[in-house]
């Protein structure tokens, strides 16, 4: 006796789908419950319910601590890229502070406004190059404190 695809109301029946998903319907009944499928949601909701009823196995142990590190990279990343910004900001609002920008209510020419910049750029030009010069000269001498001769070269004495 052969099972009914369709029930009275036009739905796939529960056989009919277990017919589908084993493969037992010839080539225009499959046609006829796809089509079924691609229109009606409640049958298309059972269908996939029955495909999903397996148990979904596990991810491998072995995959877990490789995620974890990747988030937690990512999660570095962006707390480094999120302060970055923010040291950013606080850096041009300090240049506009020292500048005069944000003076409010004096009476600040042009020429007083391009004085003072000059200054600020002038004075953080100056530390900035102080500061280089202190580092290279840190760096030469601890180079030239090194004896590195007879060391590199392979002579034998």
């Amino acid at each position: 006796m052969k099972k009914e695809l369709f029930d009275h109301s036009g739905h796939l029946t529960d056989a009919g789908l277990q017919m589908l998903i084993s493969g037992e319907l010839s080539e225009l009944e499959r046609f006829e419950a796809a089509e079924h499928l691609s229109f009606c949601d409640s049958c298309t909701l059972r269908y996939s319910e029955l495909l999903c009823g397996d148990i979904l196995m596990d991810a491998p142990d072995l995959i877990r601590p490789g995620v974890f590190r990747r988030i937690r990279q990512q999660a570095r990343r962006l707390f480094l890229n999120r302060y970055a910004a923010m040291v950013t900001a606080a850096g041009f609002a300090l240049v506009f502070w020292v500048t005069g920008v944000f003076t409010i209510g004096e009476n600040v020419t042009q020429e007083k406004w391009i004085d003072g910049l000059n200054r600020s750029t002038s004075q953080i030009s100056e530390s900035t190059s102080r500061w280089t010069g202190e580092i290279a000269d840190g760096i030469y001498d601890l180079f030239h404190d090194f004896d590195l001769k007879g060391v590199l070269s392979h002579e034998k004495k």
